[in-house]
């Protein structure tokens, strides 16, 4: 169960993960499912409906506090964003999330977002826009033994501790500010 969580507008780009889903027709057990609303929703509802598609399930929206307990019921969670400038050098913040859920991640999806689960060993990547390429790396994570999965999980929310955390984080801020304010005097 591949799972995408949040707004379902263009810059998310989920017409390539139904495009996607066309092609692992052959795969009746990989399923996806879309979580929460947005401007394309009924587009992409009716995207799946026209490529008669049992193996997409849109979900309304739930509250982000009940999101982490529906995020487990899924193997490996979704990150798909448009291949455009901005979303080269911007990481959602559902990156953090699932990081920080010990989930596993399949970024589809340009620049940072990529980079950061590359670089956590927390999940897959695929170019963004390529149905084709996307079916690809679900079909790998289809063949993975359920045990690398949860240690890609495992992996993201080591890096989420060490690096992504408020903890880290405030003490990297706080030595910044110090620094500066040696600097001034």
């Amino acid at each position: 169960i591949l799972m995408y969580g949040g707004n379902h507008g263009a810059a998310q780009a989920l017409d390539i993960a139904i495009r996607a889903m066309d092609e692992l027709r052959d795969l009746p057990d990989v399923h996806l499912v879309l979580v929460g609303d947005g401007i394309d929703k009924s587009a992409l509802h009716s995207q799946a409906e026209n490529l008669n598609l049992r193996s997409v399930h849109f979900l309304d929206p739930v509250a982000s506090d009940r999101m982490p307990g529906l995020m487990a019921a899924a193997d490996m969670q979704l990150v798909s964003l448009a291949d455009q400038n901005l979303f080269r050098i911007t990481l959602p913040s559902k990156v953090q999330s699932i990081l920080a859920c010990g989930q596993p991640v399949l970024a589809c999806a340009p620049g940072d977002a990529a980079r950061v689960v590359q670089g956590a060993g927390a999940g897959l990547t695929a170019p963004p826009g390529d149905p084709s390429a996307l079916a690809r790396v679900i079909r790998e994570a289809h063949s993975m033994p359920r045990e690398q999965l949860r240690t890609m999980g495992r992996s993201g929310l080591h890096y989420y501790g060490a690096t992504l955390s408020e903890a880290i984080n405030a003490r990297a801020l706080a030595d910044l500010l110090r620094g500066a304010a040696k600097t001034r005097r």
